[in-house]
């Protein structure tokens, strides 16, 4: 009697085993798939601002790096852009830094909206903006920020707080005329023109 319950018991065994197996590979599945979204929502945390949603600083500029050196390959121009929020602070100062902050969500909306896909925009800290124009030159650039520069002008109610008047200064420059280790520097002072020239304003 012993000797024919062997192979039954055998089987049974091995039918443990194989249940036993299949679950701590599901559990291994499982806790691989959570680890993996983790890391996925960590990266995403570090490469986006908080706030607007966008690439930070330094996410952006590694992707400039990427299209620095792919432009240089290709010999395709591309563009920087700078763009600065005219007399920000008096919207923090007046209504308060909820105001401020639902501003600047805003505004990355209607700038996101009027860019292609391939084109790459970040907070670059405070209530400035970059963007990136890959294959892109200067007078090309200048349409959709054009377009950027008179939606905003014509937007009210970005907060909630209050009707805020808004306009935004943008400075831009190209790869033609600068280089990849220069053209921020070149778009920055092209920015800076722009708020002497008056502000609401692209130079």
């Amino acid at each position: 009697l012993c000797l024919g319950l062997v192979p039954h018991y055998i089987a049974l065994t091995l039918e443990q085993l194989r249940i036993v197996k299949e679950t701590l590979e599901l559990r291994v599945a499982e806790r691989t798939k959570a680890l993996q979204l983790a890391n996925e929502q960590l990266e995403l945390a570090a490469n986006t601002d908080i706030l607007t949603g966008l690439l930070n600083r330094r996410a952006f500029l590694n992707r400039f790096k990427y299209e620095s050196d792919r432009a240089n390959r290709t010999q395709n121009p591309y563009s920087i852009a700078i763009l600065d929020l005219d007399h920000f602070k008096n919207i923090n100062d007046n209504f308060g830094h909820q105001a401020g902050d639902e501003v600047l969500l805003a505004f990355s909306q209607i700038m996101i909206s009027h860019l292609r896909t391939t084109d790459i925009a970040c907070r670059w800290g405070g209530e400035e903006f970059l963007i990136l124009f890959p294959d892109t030159n200067q007078a090309e650039a200048n349409i959709p920020l054009t377009r950027i520069r008179e939606f905003t002008e014509v937007s009210e109610d970005l907060s909630d707080e209050t009707s805020v008047k808004l306009t935004v200064s943008i400075g831009v420059s190209d790869s033609i005329v600068s280089g990849a280790d220069s053209i921020i520097d070149h778009a920055d002072k092209a920015l800076y023109a722009a708020k002497a020239a008056g502000r609401n304003t692209i130079c």
